[in-house]
């Protein structure tokens, strides 16, 4: 089992590294000017892929799709225009979660919900544009979201031995590992490679280990909100 741990906690080190190797080199691509590298880059550290996943838990495919596509133009130009002090991957999470509390509230506004889109956006349903708030409060909100996350991954590992076979544990227990070390996406295939299954049945696993999290707290009477588990820690882009 440590031998097992030790080869786990080395694949998630490697692909941090690679991840943040790809996102300083689009970083540098941006600053330069270099569009082509940077669209490269972004894609390779599979950030983009990261907010679409979980930006599709709360909003429709096509609203996410443009959310996140704005948000990566956003980030271009302000690469461009703040240089190095902007924290690429800080600023584009940011940038697509405002954007996509605005697209809720304009089409909340525009169209009649279906009570399928009301459901799967509820934990959106009291964002409104807010008045600028100061350090203090931000750095309080940090830390309120900081402890949401942390208090969100040790429940969900207490409720892993009680939500089905041994694969689908194994498989939630590296997400859990690579989202606690802050990795924005650890793919299929690297997880494939740590427990010895296919990619396409550690996808599968994946989404169902989440759903099952959630209602196996339901029916334990606690409350475990998925989203608090998957959110970037995100501190201040500049």
């Amino acid at each position: 089992m440590a031998e097992t741990d030790d080869f786990t906690a080395q694949k998630i080190a490697a692909a941090k590294a690679s991840q943040l190797a790809q996102l300083n080199r689009a970083k540098q691509a941006a600053i330069s000017g270099d569009v082509a590298t940077f669209a490269e880059a972004l894609f390779n550290s599979r950030l983009p892929d990261a907010l679409t996943w979980r930006l599709r838990k709360q909003l429709p495919d096509d609203d996410v799709d443009a959310i996140v596509a704005e948000g990566i133009g956003s980030t271009y130009e302000a690469l461009q225009t703040h240089g190095a002090k902007i924290d690429l991957a800080a600023w584009l999470s940011k940038t697509c979660y405002n954007k996509a509390r605005a697209r809720y509230a304009m089409r909340k506004n525009t169209v009649t919900e279906d009570p399928l889109d009301v459901e799967r956006r509820s934990k959106l349903d009291r964002a409104q544009l807010a008045p600028p708030i100061t350090r203090a409060e931000q750095a309080e909100a940090e830390e309120r979201s900081a402890k949401r996350r942390i208090d969100a991954i040790k429940l969900a590992r207490t409720l892993l031995p009680r939500i089905g076979e041994d694969n689908i544990q194994k498989v939630m227990s590296v997400v859990l590992d690579a989202i606690e070390q802050n990795l924005m996406d650890l793919s299929p295939e690297e997880i494939s490679d740590m427990v010895d299954l296919t990619p396409d049945t550690v996808r599968r696993l994946r989404s169902r280990g989440f759903e099952r999290l959630e209602r196996q707290a339901k029916k334990d009477g606690l409350w475990l909100d998925i989203s608090d588990v998957l959110i970037l820690d995100q501190e201040n882009p500049f």
